[in-house]
């Protein structure tokens, strides 16, 4: 390893994610309708929240782990859980498994890929908050999930294998599929290119929701409207 190498600890993983989290606070203002995504980043979010000044928000959770956290550290908070209403959200904020300089992300690497997209398209506004490893000069390598139907799972798969090698994901000590919140299966695409264009991006996201049996795919081709980004010293950064 080279001197000009540099060694990322999991301190500055967790310091890059609290200071994109934090920022993301900035968007916020008391009695919005806001959704909140998944992941690790979001929690740091969710625990900010807690401490913060704001007042009255009405919180769409974007998967049952984040519900169950809003839950427990909002509990004694003038928030309020509600599901996803019939009206637009004024904003929603999420993390990602990778976004391009054309804010396009991929995700699901949590498993609730069909849940965040159904909040992030009832939004006026969408932020995605990362850090800094996320950010890729393209989209493509992080490999693709896709929330199918359990009944014709193998056939759905087979047809998926046009776009690249596809795995079933499964749940703890292999003893069957990953289950998602919506009784769906959990595939993953790890696709035949992994430097792909804006345009390609958004036309694979149209594509694979075309195959029977797809219920929702991880590719976010709608790009977001801000992208906060952590670095690894604490500091922030955002296009």
């Amino acid at each position: 390893m080279s001197t000009r190498e540099i060694i990322i600890s999991h301190l500055d993983v967790t310091a890059a994610k609290k200071a994109a989290a934090k920022a993301a606070l900035d968007f916020l203002s008391s009695n919005m309708n806001i959704g909140v995504g998944s992941g690790t980043t979001v929690r740091y979010l969710i625990s900010y929240l807690n401490k913060s000044a704001l007042r009255n928000l009405k919180i769409v959770p974007t998967s049952l782990d984040t519900k169950i956290h809003l839950q427990n550290s909002l509990a004694k908070s003038s928030h309020q859980i509600i599901d996803l209403p019939q009206f637009d959200l004024d904003i929603t904020i999420d993390g990602a498994d990778s976004v391009n300089p054309e804010k396009q992300a991929i995700k699901g690497g949590g498993g609730a890929l069909t849940r965040e997209k159904l909040v992030r398209n009832s939004s006026i506004q969408f932020i995605l908050i990362v850090d800094e490893s996320k950010v890729v000069p393209a989209l493509g390598n992080f490999p693709v999930a896709v929330e199918i139907l359990p009944f014709g799972w193998r056939r759905t798969i087979e047809l998926l294998k046009k776009f690249g090698a596809v795995s079933l994901r499964q749940g703890t000590k292999k003893l069957g599929p990953v289950i998602s919140d919506n009784f769906g299966y959990i595939v993953d695409i790890k696709l035949f290119s992994s430097d792909l264009s804006p345009n390609e991006i958004h036309n694979l996201e149209l594509q694979i929701n075309e195959i029977p049996g797809v219920i929702e795919n991880g590719i976010f081709g709608n790009p977001a409207d801000r992208v906060i980004v952590g670095k690894f010293s604490g500091e922030i950064t955002g296009y």
